[in-house]
């Protein structure tokens, strides 16, 4: 299966979720963010005290909301370093996060 198609199967259930608190306290804590996605997904739980899982959540529906950016043709990878995904100020603006 082609890694575009393997990507969007990944993200295709995150669109909507119902987590506005949290995605703020996210992209707050996004750029402080260095080395593995998912080491500092689970650090973000702990520090909220938020639900095993949350920071994932909220990850994948920030990259299915396009406020995230990767290259999806490069297999999304929980294990890949922060730098590899990007954010969209003007996306955040749009949405309505800032």
């Amino acid at each position: 299966m082609p890694v575009v198609i393997k990507n969007l199967k990944y993200l295709r259930n995150s669109y909507s979720i119902d987590l506005d608190l949290e995605i703020s306290s996210f992209l707050y804590e996004w750029d402080t963010y260095s080395g593995e996605i998912l080491k500092n997904l689970k650090s973000f739980d702990r520090k909220y005290n938020y639900e095993h899982g949350t920071g994932i959540t909220i990850f994948r529906h920030l990259l299915a909301r396009k406020i995230l950016t990767t290259d999806i043709n490069i297999p999304i990878d929980l294990h890949g370093d922060v730098k590899t995904i990007s954010y969209d100020s003007e996306q955040i603006v749009e949405e309505g996060l800032a």
